[in-house]
Order: structure tokens, then sequence, then C-alpha cells
């Protein structure tokens, strides 16, 4: 078997959709999109994510394959050792199904001999097999599966199945509804309406493809009842799952998705329409003059929740904001440039130069700039009015106090947003994980200018999206709340702050503490 072939192609089927014989336990047949090809002695096998060419196929195979294509073909079932519905399949015809797992459909009708499931590999760890239920033996639908609509039908899935289920009609949805407690054969018999053979084969291919949980034990707990299993949540599985590659089929990664039906989103945010600040621009022989060592403000990185008496300077938030977010260059969209889109470069990294992340500041005091939402625009290095409603402001700053267990409000509280398309465009399946990864690099790069500057930041574990996007007036397909970080001046430490007696140093923590001495030891000119 071959996967790069050269033959040309002589004839060409395509799949398409036969009734199959009432009695069979499952039918195979090609996933739809699949294409088979015989040329010189050659079959060739092809599909959007895969291609094959079979070589020297026995006469039955062929035969097998080229039926697959035009309809389905019905397999043996093996009924020893109760093993009902398993798929037997001839030595030569099971090698080649297992090659072209990933394009096989596995299609399982119901009583009247209509199509009801049709089970699809996504990934190709071995080849699917039916495992029928006992009559009485507890049944249950992972927690973990979920229901969708795809194109003009029904797809069943989880993030910890290599498998799919299409439901092709009515019963199959009500078995999946049924199965939403936990049940048995029996009662689905009773109460679905179903023979027992009917019940047995439909839910033997849904245990099969790790969407049934089957077997409780004596106390009545199923395998994802265990202390591992419940320790994941349904949408951070799936998010995991999905957003890598491993466990699934779907595109993912800078392929480009819309590039050829919607323009990517601008760069650079259009500028809001409002009363505007210029911030101080610092000088970089100051600031690298001032700075102490990276391993000094790496070491002495810390979380400060508590603002000093007085408040931060605006020439310290433009020089905050001037080291952490500002554009530095840009190019414009070019087909002759490596990226289809247009790009900027700024202090922290971002994945192709996307830059999805939007700096909303808003401030209860700065010396310097009136109480506000702002939106910091990193071009023109200045901060636009969004928002001068007291009573929001107060909002979202109570929110930030909360998320840090209390105390007095911050001097600044800095919202991330994304634009989302600026990612989605280029990114598929992991669009989102990519924003969540540029927030944590936003975070510490704002943690070090800010411990190099002597201000107390703290990032914030969570906030209210949809709070947020009322405030500043955003549209939640478009652009977002992911991050929130606090930034206050800082109180001059009259000593560097005790070790937590309970904790037990390891590996060097003293380089912890003389980085916070020597941090300290030397007057800030940072825009005080």
């Amino acid at each position: 078997m071959d996967s790069n072939p050269d033959a040309a192609p002589s004839a060409t089927v395509t799949v398409e959709t036969s009734r199959p014989a009432p009695d069979a336990p499952v039918h195979l047949t090609f996933r739809s999109g699949t294409v088979v090809e015989e040329a010189d002695g050659a079959i060739r096998v092809e599909h959007p994510t895969n291609t094959f060419v079979l070589r020297q196929v026995p006469e039955h195979v062929r035969r097998t394959l080229l039926r697959m294509a035009t309809g389905s073909v019905t397999p043996d079932a093996d009924t020893q050792a109760g093993q009902a519905g398993a798929i037997a399949l001839p030595p030569s015809l099971a090698l080649v199904i297992s090659r072209l797992e990933r394009l096989v459909e596995y299609r399982v009708p119901d009583a009247s001999g209509m199509d009801a499931l049709a089970v699809e590999t996504m990934v190709c760890e071995s080849r699917h097999q039916p495992l029928p239920p006992s009559r009485d033996v507890p049944l249950r639908l992972s927690r973990f599966a979920y229901l969708r609509r795809e194109a003009n039908g029904l797809v069943l899935e989880s993030p910890n199945s290599a498998r799919r289920v299409r439901l092709l009609n009515s019963r199959a949805a009500g078995l999946i509804a049924a199965l939403g407690t936990a049940t048995t054969v029996t009662e689905l018999t009773g109460g679905l309406g179903l023979s027992e053979a009917e019940a047995i084969r439909l839910t033997s291919h849904l245990i099969g493809a790790a969407l049934v949980e089957h077997g409780a034990d004596a106390d009545g707990a199923f395998p994802e009842d265990s202390d591992t299993a419940r320790q994941w949540s349904f949408h951070d599985m799936l998010f995991h799952s999905r957003s890598r590659m491993g466990r699934h089929d779907y595109p993912i990664g800078g392929v480009f998705p819309f590039m050829d039906e919607i323009h990517p989103t601008p760069a650079i945010r259009p500028a809001f329409r409002g009363p505007s600040i210029a911030l101080p621009r610092p000088d970089l022989t100051t600031v690298l003059a001032a700075d102490p060592p990276l391993t000094v403000a790496l070491e002495a990185r810390r979380s400060i929740r508590k603002a000093a008496r007085d408040p931060i300077t605006l020439r310290q938030l433009g020089e905050f904001l001037y080291r952490t977010a500002r554009i530095r260059s840009f190019i414009d969209q070019d087909a002759e440039q490596p990226t289809p889109y247009a790009a900027t470069s700024r202090p922290y990294p971002s994945g192709g130069a996307t830059y999805d992340l939007e700096f909303y500041l808003t401030l209860r005091r700065c010396l310097g700039a009136e109480p506000g939402i702002y939106h910091y625009d990193p071009l023109a290095h200045q901060l636009v009015l969004v928002n001068a409603d007291p009573a929001d402001r107060t909002r979202l700053l109570e929110r930030a106090v909360r998320a840090t267990s209390g105390g007095t409000p911050p001097d600044a509280l800095i919202t991330l947003t994304s634009r989302f398309q600026r990612l989605s465009w280029k990114y598929a399946g992991m669009a989102y994980a990519t924003t969540l990864k540029h927030v944590g690099v936003a975070y510490q790069t704002m943690y070090l200018i800010a411990t190099a500057m002597k201000l107390a930041p703290c990032a914030l574990g969570n906030g209210d999206s949809s709070e947020a996007e009322k405030i500043l007036g955003l549209d939640h397909l478009q652009e977002s709340s992911v991050g929130e970080f606090t930034l206050s001046a800082a109180s001059s430490p009259s000593a560097v702050p005790a070790r937590r007696t309970s904790w037990r140093p390891a590996n060097d923590h003293e380089w912890h503490t003389i980085a916070t001495e020597r941090l300290h030891s030397q007057p800030s000119t940072h825009g005080g």
C-alpha cells in the first residue's frame, strides 16, 4: 500500500447511499466525499483527509471496495462467544479496512432496515468494534458526550472518543435521550418500543465508540465516576481535546480557513472617538540606567494587591504601557509578504504577529488623568475615553476587588480583550486557545515591567465578560474580555516581605530574597 500514487485514474465512482438489508447488523461504506479510482491494477481511495493507493489487491477485496464506493456491503456477523454483532471480516479484507479505517463508515440499521447510526473514526487507534451489552447491565451516556448540528444532521461526539456517531433518524435520537440517565437494554425495549436485538445492536456501537458507559460497579458507579475523571469538567475536557491534535480529525493550525471568503480584520483596531490623553514616552537611556537586571525582576516578581497611599502617575502609566503594549512597527497587507494579512510588532510575543489583544484601563485615580474607562491606542500612545459613567467604573473596580479577596480598589484595572477574528481568520481549531496563551505572555510581560518599575501588579483569575462587553460597548462575537490585571503605585517597602513560615524552601529560595532586597535597595527613577 502506497500513500503517494503516481498512476493516472481511468475510472471514478463516488459514494452514494443505498438501502441495506433489514436483517443485517452493520453495513460498511465510505465516508461522504470519498472517491475510489481504479487504474493500472491499483485502487486509489481518496478523501480530503487522506489518500491511499492499494496495489496487488485480492479480487474479493477489490470488489468489496468498489461496492462500498457505490453503496454499502454487509460483512458476516460473528455470533460466537457472546459477541453478537461483532464485525468479522476475512483477514485480507480486515487488513485493508484497518488501513482505510478513517475513511470507512459503519452504518447501523434499526429494525426496519433504515440506517439509524453512522460510526466514523477520527483517530485510527484500532478498527471499530461494537461491544454488545448484557440485558440488565446498566448503561449511561458519557457525561463528556455532546450532540451538535453539522451540515444537515446531528453528530454525537466526545473529547474522550476517537470516533463520532451521526444520528440518521428519530429512533436514534430517542435512544440518545433515553441514555441520559442510567438504564438497561430491558428498560430500553419497554420504554422506546425497540426490540431487544435492535437495542443491543444500536447500543453496542455506541459503547464501542466510547460514547456510552456500561458496567457500573456494585455501588452503581460508572468508570467516569472515578476521582480522576470527576475532576475534569466537560468544557475543560472538550477545550483541551479539540484545541490540540491527537484526538480528532478536524482542521487545526494555520490553515487560513477564510482566506478566499472574508477579508482579514485590520491589524490595528480602529480608534475610538472621544477625548484623549497623550501619554508621556519614556527615554530608553533613562530606562536602561534605572532598570534592574532581568534575573532580579524575574526573581523578585510577586503579586501585590495593596495600593500605596499616593496614586500612580500619568508618567508611570505612560512608561508602563509603552514598554508592554505599544506598536513598535507595522506592515500593511501585501500579497508578496510571508503573511497574507497586515501585522504589527509589539513588546510581547503573539502567534503569527496577529496581536489580537486590546488594553482597556479603568482608572480610579491617576495623577495627571481624570478617572474614567479608557482604551489604550498603541499606535498613537494615548488613552481615549470610552465610558465616563462613575457607576460603570465602580462596578468594574469592585469586581476586581472581589477577585483579589477584598481590600482597597487598585489605581488602575487593565481589561484585556481579544479581537477574535484576528486569530480565527488564520487558525482553525486553536484560535481561542492561542488567545489565552497571548493573555499569559502579556501577563508575564506586565509583571516584569511593573516589577522593574517598582509598581504593584496583580493578575486576576477571572472576570465578567458580559459586564465588560456592555460597559465597553463591544459586540461579543467580535471582541470580548479575556483577562484582567490590576496596577497601582506600590508602597515603599520598609523590609523584604517575610517568607511564609509554613513554606519549605527548595532550590535556592534565597534568590528571591536577594533579588527583592537588591530591587528595593536602589531608588526608583521610573516616572514617580
